[in-house]
């Protein structure tokens, strides 16, 4: 052991002597001599020390990289969140319809299954529900060319006079039998008289649970036309014209009702009883105006397939393509199997009604038919209870001569009674009064001042004074006469002021109330009729001021004609007779009477 600690001394010593001799400056290299104990303590130190640090550095980037996953699904479910209800929003519905799931509204995708199961064709097309377009319309589903088909209904599938009579032959039976029938609503089916037997039918049927056409039944909307506004209401139209033949609409139906429906419900118990799970049905009176309504706003004309009268047409209830909606500047692209044969298929023998493309369309693109590009507005306004919004092309005010002034006109010449447009002249959105009929006011003005002039002449000698009806004027007469002219122009213009002073609202105001926010569909459609009818007759009166000024007996307005305006389009514009002499337009929004000239 001395020996032992002798040697560690001196080895201690040797090694500090080397370090002095270092330090002094010696170049001499000495081996130094390391206590084993201690060197492994520090090596393990320095290992220990740089594990740590490996693992710190290890946890310091599993924590970077968990922090970036951690950000990374934040976002992704963000974007989800996000970009989910836009896609649905975008192309849910054609999604759906892709992958044969409907749509979100079950009484479209019910009536849709009901035709595809009875053989009809959908093509790139879908039946919606839109709150705010304010009820059902169709829209394509891809990208759809022009005249594209997208609709094919078999006329079977259809509610019209074959399809009635072979699902319900005991009623369409009672319908073409029946003398009560024959009188009121005439001798056969066709367009030769109103559809009141497809509105019988359509009545029988509508709150049958177990109809054939319950599905299509139940796509009908609540009907809005102004045949069921009050008096009231009618009133505030400010267009007495219009509430008569509103009024005249009603009273047909309720005739209808009241000698028909009613005779119908007694005399044929058995065919007039369907019992529900809700009850026993009872016919009433609202409901058949609402079936009327419903026809006279959305029958189609089709080919009736008459082998007695090949030529007839007929009124057809067309499901789901009567629920494409209205819009002014496209075309009328629908047809029967015979009147279109190109567009029209005929499948196993079976004739369809079709519907096709009236221009191309994007996908989810609502698709809109012309319900009648030659049909007044007035016509618009009773049947499908609105004015075609962007288009006053149909837009029409009346001017007439009273009965008074029409008796005495016929007192010099009876014209035939088929042209009840000799006693009314219309103006559309231009302001031009028809000239035929400025004409034939002229020229009672004309013979009015020529046979007095006789009946002075020959106050000595009356029996040689021609009687009214032999006395004429000419042509010549007629057109050099400016006085008359410029007689009947002012005489014109005095009624159309005093009827505007009287109305209750001028056009300001009544544009000022139509661009507030929508309130009521009946103020909108009241508001819109008045402003669409006092814009024509104040452009009336600027015309009639100017065409005075200048003196003139042809054609020379202030303003330029509109030649697309339906009021030139004297096969479509309509007049009836009313009473003894003069006539009543049928198509204008407001009339003006001439109680003299």
């Amino acid at each position: 052991m001395a020996a032992m600690r002798t040697r560690r001394a001196a080895g201690t010593k040797h090694i500090q002597e080397d370090d002095s001799a270092q330090t002094s400056g010696g170049s001499s290299r000495i081996p130094q001599v390391i206590d084993p104990g201690v060197s492994n303590v520090k090596t393990r130190e320095a290992h220990d020390r740089t594990a740590y640090g490996a693992q710190r550095k290890r946890f310091q980037d599993t924590n970077r990289l968990e922090r970036a996953i951690t950000i990374a699904e934040f976002w992704y479910y963000v974007l989800f969140a996000i970009a989910v209800p836009l896609l649905l929003w975008r192309y849910g519905e054609t999604l759906r319809y892709d992958m044969g799931l409907g749509s979100s509204d079950a009484v479209c995708d019910r009536l849709t299954t009901w035709i595809t199961n009875g053989g009809g064709i959908i093509d790139g097309a879908k039946c919606f529900f839109s709150e705010e377009g304010g009820g059902r319309g169709i829209a394509s589903t891809t990208r759809m060319p022009y005249r594209h088909t997208y609709a094919s209904v078999p006329l079977d599938m259809c509610m019209w006079e074959q399809s009635l009579q072979s699902r319900l032959p005991e009623l369409s039976h009672v319908f073409v039998t029946d003398e009560v029938v024959k009188k009121h609503c005439g001798d056969g089916w066709g367009q030769h008289a109103e559809p009141w037997r497809l509105i019988l039918a359509l009545h029988h049927q509508m709150n049958d649970l177990n109809s054939f056409w319950a599905p299509y039944i139940a796509t009908l909307p609540p009907v809005t036309s102004i045949a069921l506004w009050t008096e009231e209401q009618l009133d505030n139209m400010q267009s007495p014209g219009m509430k008569e033949s509103v009024l005249a609409i009603r009273e047909s139906i309720q005739d209808i009702y009241d000698h028909v429906v009613v005779h119908l419900r007694t005399t044929y118990p058995d065919v007039y009883t369907i019992t529900n799970t809700t009850g026993v049905y009872n016919y009433d009176e609202r409901t058949f105006f609402s079936a009327a309504l419903h026809v006279y706003a959305r029958a189609f004309d089709a080919y009736a397939f008459d082998k007695d009268r090949p030529k007839r047409h007929t009124w057809v209830m067309v499901p789901w393509i009567d629920l494409v909606n209205h819009q002014s500047f496209v075309g009328s692209f629908f047809g029967d199997s015979h009147s279109n044969r190109d567009e029209v298929p005929v499948i196993d023998g079976k004739p369809y009604f079709s519907s096709w493309a009236t221009e191309c369309f994007t996908a989810d693109a609502e698709m809109f038919q012309s319900y009648g590009s030659h049909k007044s507005g007035s016509h618009y306004f009773q049947y499908y209870g609105f004015l075609p919004e962007g288009s006053e092309k149909n837009d029409l005010v009346a001017v007439s001569l009273s009965q008074d002034l029409g008796g005495r006109l016929r007192e010099f010449k009876r014209p035939p009674p088929e042209t009840p447009s000799w006693y009314t002249g219309v103006a559309g959105i231009d302001g031009h009064i028809t000239e035929a009929f400025l004409f034939t006011a002229v020229r009672l003005a004309v013979l009015e001042k020529h046979y007095a002039r006789f009946e002075q002449d020959h106050q000595d000698t009356p029996e040689n004074l021609p009687d009214r009806i032999n006395f004429t004027v000419s042509t010549a007469q007629i057109l050099s006469d400016s006085d008359a002219w410029k007689q009947v122009l002012e005489t014109i213009l005095v009624a159309v002021k005093a009827d505007v002073e009287a109305l209750p609202t001028t056009l300001a105001q009544d544009e000022e109330l139509l661009e507030l926010p929508f309130t009521t569909y009946e103020t909108w459609a009241t508001l819109t009729l008045r402003v669409r009818f006092k814009r024509i007759l104040h452009t009336m009166i600027e015309n009639l001021e100017y065409r005075i000024a200048k003196n003139a007996t042809k054609e020379e307005w202030k303003f330029p004609k509109c030649e697309w305006s339906i009021a030139y389009e004297t096969s479509t514009v309509k007049a009836r007779h009313s009473g003894i002499g003069g006539a009543m337009s049928s198509d204008s929004l407001f009339e003006t009477s001439l109680m003299s000239l």
